[in-house]
This record gives C-alpha cells, sequence and structure tokens, in this order.
C-alpha cells in the first residue's frame, strides 16, 4: 500500500469574491472526492487563488503515477477558468 500526497494551487482567472472561490473549489473536490481522495481546502483569504490537499492510498507506485496522470486530465477538461500548479509526492 502506497500512500500519494498532493497539493492542487488554483489561480482562478475571474474571481466573484470569496464565495465564488468556495464554489469553484467546491466542485473541484467533489471530483477529487469521487476519484476517492481525501480532500482539505487549505485556502488563504486572497479569493483569485485556492489551495487544495488531497491523500490517496493506492495498490503501488504504479498506481500512484496512474492516479495523477487521471487527475492532470480532469484539470485539462474542467470547465472552469483556471490555472493550476500540482504538487505530488509518494510516502
Amino acid at each position: 500500500m502506497v500512500v500519494v500526497a498532493l497539493q492542487i494551487q488554483i489561480f482562478i482567472d475571474e474571481p466573484a469574491g470569496l464565495k465564488g472561490r468556495r464554489r469553484v473549489l467546491r466542485s473541484l473536490q467533489q471530483k477529487l472526492q469521487r476519484m476517492n481522495l481525501s480532500v482539505l481546502d487549505a485556502s488563504g483569504e486572497y479569493a483569485a487563488e485556492g489551495v487544495l490537499e488531497a491523500v490517496a492510498a493506492v495498490r503501488s507506485e504504479e498506481s500512484a503515477r496512474g492516479l495523477v496522470e487521471n487527475i492532470w486530465r480532469q484539470l485539462a477538461a474542467w470547465e472552469h477558468e483556471c490555472e493550476f500548479e500540482v504538487y505530488w509526492e509518494i510516502l
């Protein structure tokens, strides 16, 4: 069993205040939870930026890499106007 830890930084192009950011982050959080990740919103007070921390237990390092690739595909196909940076490591 391998644990994958991810940090996803989200830069929202046109934020609608903190409520708008919260709506965007909640949508992404639900998408990640459907992929069996435990997700935490670790954002600060700036409305145009958000941070999600996520962890998942997977079978092997190969499965971990596959999970991260799947997350990248999901983010690329996401309908909101955002830019993402994803940092991850296998624990």
